[in-house]
């Protein structure tokens, strides 16, 4: 019974070796700033000794992207198309169950707070993704 979240960390890193090199290779139109992936933490304590690797199990991690770049109806467009190519060479790579989350910050205007435009997808939604259409029902606009 693991009770220091040393399965999530394990994840941590195991998602982190798998996506990284993808995600680096993925935005040409953007400017990532490092990738945060973070789990949900006391999942991990479901496993007894052998920890299995985070294709295997719900384990809840999420690769969180922001972008330098401010929000606009162009780069929205251009950040559905990458992320659905980015999603498209993670799943060819064996990632799955994970989820991913990216960000652009809108041009701050004093008159209203800003908002962000996001997508928003959980592990089991990432992997069934498979079109830009459906990429779609998850941008939210915060």
């Amino acid at each position: 019974d693991f009770s220091d979240y040393y399965p999530e960390a394990v994840w941590v890193e195991q998602v982190r070796a798998d996506a990284a090199p993808i995600i680096e290779k993925s935005f040409p139109s953007f400017t990532v700033k490092e990738p945060y992936i973070s789990p949900v933490y006391g999942i991990g304590a479901d496993y007894n000794g052998t920890i299995p690797s985070y294709k295997e199990v719900d384990t809840k991690v999420s690769i969180i992207l922001r972008f330098e770049e401010t929000r606009s109806k162009e780069l929205e467009a251009a950040l559905v198309t990458e992320l659905f190519e980015c999603i498209q060479a993670l799943q060819q790579a064996g990632v799955k169950n994970v989820g991913i989350t990216v960000y652009l910050n809108e041009e701050e205007v004093p008159e209203r707070k800003p908002r962000t435009f996001g997508i928003i997808l959980e592990g089991h939604d990432f992997n069934d993704i498979t079109s830009e259409q459906q990429l779609q029902q998850f941008i939210n606009i915060i």
